[in-house]
């Protein structure tokens, strides 16, 4: 079947391996190359202003609403709100977990250069924010939640692998 399929036009393969490979199958496929728990060595040949790209924009921004003075757990993005249902007891714990430390904020509103977290730092958090938000959304059984936090965790690996492969 392997042999049929690569000799389809590009187009009509990309089609069928989006159609048989699920998000979470796809998930899986790129974290079994790139577990989490190792996510140091791949973020070795990062910039720390890679790194605080990525943390912020990948993964903060993506579930909490930057306001005056930084990212904080009761401005959460409305599709979280919605994909939880405002049910306090999911939302609350998941917006606590993904806000960054005050650390992060203070360097994000002032730029300066002698405020910004360590590179094992954002190495740290980038890793513990992905994992909580897989095992997170797991607890939850909503299904729709789960989709979301697959493919916020997807979609930052494959971003970060285009980042490595442009350097």
């Amino acid at each position: 079947m392997r042999e049929s399929i690569l000799k389809l036009p590009e187009e009509i393969e990309n089609e069928i391996r989006e159609y048989t490979l699920t998000r979470s199958i796809r998930l899986r496929i790129l974290l079994d190359k790139y577990p989490l728990d190792q996510m140091k060595s791949f973020f070795s040949g990062f910039t720390k202003d890679q790194l605080d790209r990525v943390y912020r924009y990948g993964c903060v921004s993506k579930v909490l609403n930057w306001n005056n003075y930084g990212y904080y757990m009761y401005t959460s993005k409305p599709i979280v709100s919605e994909l939880l249902k405002n049910v306090m007891r999911h939302i609350l714990p998941f917006t606590y977990e993904c806000s960054p430390v005050s650390d992060f904020n203070s360097y994000w509103e002032t730029q300066d250069k002698k405020r910004q977290p360590s590179k094992p730092e954002y190495i740290r958090r980038i890793k513990n924010f992905c994992t909580f938000a897989l095992t997170f959304s797991l607890d939850t059984r909503n299904k729709k939640f789960i989709d979301f936090c697959e493919k916020l965790v997807s979609d930052l690996v494959v971003g970060c692998l285009i980042m490595h492969k442009n350097k």
